[in-house]
């Protein structure tokens, strides 16, 4: 049956109508919707812009408040230095100035020159006129002495560094210096007279002399201004002295050092770098390092004259330049607890076996000796008190079961 045409448009028209309220009614709440949220933006919009103009305000009263705050730590600050006793602030630049612990004992051409401790004096005086007048009344802080290795001899950067010592020298009054001069870069066509003038202008301060040290260049013999060693040298504590050059002929020169009351520490290498008077004394001398040998007499003369004191001994000596024909008396060193030593020579073999080292504890030495029987003989008195044992060179099984007479080794270092 067919249907009636009016009644599809009626239909049709409700089913529209019907959709038309249902989107009305669904704009109606997303009008509502939006109002709200504009209504919410715009409150939060007022309190950000609100928040914003009062965080601009608080950093502006924040930077102003550091700025007084810093102000107030420079002046306490500054009021606190103003107040520190004199004799406070001496002693600060002393401590600021002072030769690293390891440099003092470290025998390296490079560690001769410390750019901090070279400026330091300069640095404290240049901060306040307090502090300068306190530095330039100050001559303990004045005591630093040395140049930096590449200076080229002649060139004007010489030139400075000879005028900065000068001035130096002048500054530490009568106070103790530490001298530590590497001249290593120095050939003869370049020992020129600046090289000469500097080591004048220290030699002529050496009753002052604490520390020694001079790296002297292989093609120079051991200049003439150093004969101020010749001298008596009251306060000198420690000498290192490195000349490799080999002399042509001539006699032997006993006459350095004669008088090193306070001598602590005494390291000598090379051929021609220094020979001792023939009756040294050295009533404080702990400290021995001989690289390449002076003659074993001279040796065993420097070892009498600090047997009571000495506590370490180094001897590195060229197998070729020990002589046999040299008989030495027994020798007791009763405090000396290293003994280092890396000739594997028999010819030394035969005179440190004269060594009586009743305290030795730690010992390092080349263990190839060809007389075997005279080597465990050796370490026969030893075997109670070493409890330290390091080997340098080849070792092999012959020499390791020599060294099982050590008994008490507890540390066992072989480079």
């Amino acid at each position: 049956m067919a249907q009636d045409p009016k009644s599809t448009r009626f239909r049709r028209i409700v089913r529209a109508q019907s959709d038309f309220d249902a989107l009305a009614a669904r704009v109606a709440d997303l009008e509502r919707t939006h109002a709200d949220a504009v209504h919410t933006f715009n409150n939060a919009r007022t309190i950000m812009n609100d928040a914003a103009a009062e965080l601009n305000q608080a950093r502006a009263k924040l930077l102003v408040s550091q700025d007084e705050v810093s102000g107030l730590r420079r002046s306490y600050r500054r009021d606190a230095m103003q107040r520190m006793p004199v004799d406070i602030l001496r002693w600060i630049f002393s401590e600021a100035v002072a030769l690293p612990v390891a440099t003092r004992h470290a025998v390296q051409a490079d560690a001769c020159w410390l750019l901090d401790c070279a400026q330091m004096p300069f640095t404290l005086a240049a901060v306040c006129a307090k502090w300068r007048s306190i530095a330039l009344l100050h001559p303990a802080i004045w005591t630093y002495v040395s140049i930096p290795p590449p200076a080229p001899a002649g060139g004007l950067v010489h030139l400075l560094h000879t005028l900065r010592i000068d001035l130096v020298l002048l500054r530490s009054a009568s106070a103790p210096l530490d001298i530590m001069i590497n001249l290593f870069h120095a050939r003869e066509g370049d020992w020129n007279e600046m090289d000469r003038i500097l080591m004048s202008m220290i030699g002529k301060h050496c009753c002052r002399w604490r520390i020694f040290e001079m790296w002297l260049p292989d093609e120079v013999g051991f200049p003439e201004e150093l004969d101020v060693l010749k001298g008596p040298l009251p306060l000198l504590e420690r000498i290192c002295i490195v000349n490799d050059h080999q002399e042509d002929g001539g006699g032997a020169n006993y006459d350095y050092l004669p008088f090193v009351p306070k001598l602590r520490e005494a390291v000598l290498w090379g051929p021609s770098s220094l020979d001792l008077t023939r009756q040294p004394s050295f009533p404080r001398l702990v400290s021995l390092s001989l690289h390449e040998q002076p003659p074993l007499p001279r040796l065993w003369c420097m070892l009498e004259a600090a047997a009571s004191t000495l506590q370490y001994l180094l001897l590195s000596f060229k197998e070729d330049g020990i002589t046999s024909s040299w008989q030495c008396t027994a020798l007791s060193l009763p405090n000396l607890h290293t003994f280092v030593t890396d000739t594997p020579h028999d010819a030394l073999l035969s005179r440190i076996c004269n060594l009586q080292l009743p305290r030795l504890r730690c010992l390092r030495l080349h263990p190839i000796w060809t007389d075997r029987a005279a080597f465990i003989g050796w370490l026969e008195p030893l075997k109670d008190s070493v409890t330290t044992l390091s080997l340098c060179g080849n070792v092999g099984i012959d020499d390791l079961e020599a060294l099982k007479v050590l008994s008490n080794v507890e540390e066992l270092l072989v480079d």
